[in-house]
């Protein structure tokens, strides 16, 4: 998500927030660069929401004039050693 912030959305700010909560991962990404109308055509995130889902996680994904927002939240375990 942040290589396409770089490489595609003319932003000037990015703004990374990684929290753990009940058993979840959250990822949310947000720039201020100009989106993109067409989210259905997004294959630069597929396979973000492609390891989200198969993880039985959620991907969201949110464009437009003023700017992009990524989530990714997905379950974890912890392993005993």
């Amino acid at each position: 998500a942040l290589v396409n912030v770089i490489k595609h959305a003319g932003a000037t700010h990015t703004s990374v927030t990684i929290t753990v909560h009940e058993g979840q991962v959250f990822v949310e990404i947000i720039d201020n660069g100009h989106g993109f109308e067409d989210v259905q055509r997004r294959s630069g995130v597929a396979n973000l929401e492609h390891r989200a889902l198969s993880r039985g996680g959620v991907f969201a994904l949110e464009s437009n004039s003023d700017g992009t927002r990524v989530l990714w939240q997905v379950p974890y375990a912890t392993v005993d050693a």
